[in-house]
Formats: C-alpha cells, sequence, structure tokens
C-alpha cells in the first residue's frame, strides 16, 4: 500500500543513524475519529481555497494524497459513511441527500478513503485521553513496512506533554543512498510477530494486506497491496 502517488517511493538521500530526514506540520487536524468532523475539514478547505492560499496549498496536497490500498469491505464503509453525512448535511432527511449528485458522493466517499489512508494518530494531551488526526504533505506518503527504515516521533510542546502538530521521521538504522524510508503503520511490537499475524493485523487496522519485503519473504506475495 503506498500512501504516495502511483509508483512514488521517499528514498534516504545520507547514511546517518538517526539523522533527522524531515520535519512538517500538518496539513490539518481532525479533532475526532468522526466523519462529521472529517467532512467539515474538506468543507473548510474547499470554501477557503479560493480567499486564502494557505488553504489552497493544504487542499491541493490533501487531493493528491492516494485513495487507494484499501479493502474493497473499507471503501463500502466509506461510502456508506459519506452517504450518512450527506443525509446530516441536509438536516436528515435521506430524499434530500438523494438530490445531491452521485458524483458528489462519489466524491466525499473518496476524500473519506484519502483520511482513512493517509492520517496519522497524535495525542492531543498526554493522560487526558483524547486524540486528534493529522494529514502532512509530506510524511502521509510514506510506505508501510513491517520492518521499517525509519521511525516517527511526535514533539510535544508545553507543560502538559501534548503533541505540538509536529512529527519528525529519522532513520531506523544506516541506510544506503536511495534505499527507501518506509514507517511501520501497525502496533509497535508488530516487527516480533509471525507473517500471518502481522498481516490479518494490519487488515484489521488498516485495511490492506501487507506486502512489505519481511512479509513477502516470510509469507510469500498473498494478496493485496502493501
Amino acid at each position: 500500500m503506498s500512501r504516495g502517488s502511483s509508483g512514488e517511493v521517499w528514498q534516504w538521500s545520507g547514511p546517518s543513524l538517526g539523522a533527522p530526514r524531515f520535519s512538517r506540520r500538518g496539513l490539518f487536524l481532525v479533532a475526532a475519529d468522526d466523519t462529521n468532523e472529517m467532512v467539515r475539514a474538506v468543507m473548510k478547505m474547499q470554501h477557503e481555497a479560493c480567499s486564502k492560499e494557505e488553504m489552497a496549498q493544504a487542499l491541493a496536497a490533501f487531493k493528491s494524497l492516494s485513495d487507494e490500498g484499501l479493502s474493497p469491505g473499507a471503501r463500502q464503509r466509506c461510502r456508506i459513511a459519506a452517504d450518512a453525512a450527506m443525509q446530516a448535511a441536509m438536516g436528515g432527511s435521506p430524499q434530500a441527500a438523494a438530490g445531491g449528485t452521485r458524483q458528489e458522493l462519489a466524491d466525499l466517499t473518496d476524500d473519506l478513503l484519502r483520511f482513512e489512508v493517509n492520517r496519522f494518530r497524535t495525542p492531543l494531551s498526554a493522560g487526558c485521553g483524547e486524540d486528534a488526526y493529522a494529514l502532512f504533505r509530506t510524511i502521509s506518503r510514506l510506505n508501510h513496512s513491517c520492518q521499517p527504515t525509519a521511525t516517527v516521533r511526535w514533539e510535544t510542546a508545553g507543560s502538559d506533554g501534548g503533541a505540538s502538530g509536529r512529527v519528525v521521521v529519522r532513520a531506523a538504522r544506516d541506510l544506503a543512498p536511495g534505499e527507501a524510508l518506509t514507517i511501520n503503520y501497525g502496533l509497535p511490537d508488530i516487527e516480533s510477530w509471525p507473517v500471518s499475524k502481522r498481516r490479518a493485523s494490519m487488515f484489521r487496522l488498516k485495511g490492506f494486506m501487507c506486502q512489505c519485503a519481511k512479509c513477502v519473504e516470510e509469507g510469500g506475495p498473498g494478496m493485496g497491496r502493501s
């Protein structure tokens, strides 16, 4: 599964272990795992893109992110959520929502898929139990691997240790020039699991069958993409 555009691979240009590769501010943060908030975020970008250059850039970056790679079940789930969001926008009336075009429903489904595929979960504040979801212009394009070449670290801000909205990617080991940068989308200890458990976990959490080099070497190509 690729978070970048088709065929896009992000590569390391220097071999230093742990040296910062890049860091980026998020495009925006979604306060909760809530479809209506995601829809409002997209609508806000679209509404303000005509008058604010920064919002226009954010919208362009968002639309450039991949909405592919998820299972048919995940795609159907997003379509149902998009339909429900259109109903909510129309005052909860299925008849009114039906007045929207098929293209509008397809576009909204694609936008929700972009969130699903590319978002990062980040704590709003240490110990408060709340989470926000961030999209990044560059880091959201990094591919998954169960044996990643890079790590992701959230920077904290303030005395409460809450996330600043800034993330830093560092090399996990010495890398050769041209070697692809990959990160772990799953649980922290996934690398030690057997391939069947890793793939089942990634399919459950992210909606795709992992095809990283480690999984293919240990379990064959299987089905789906990573």
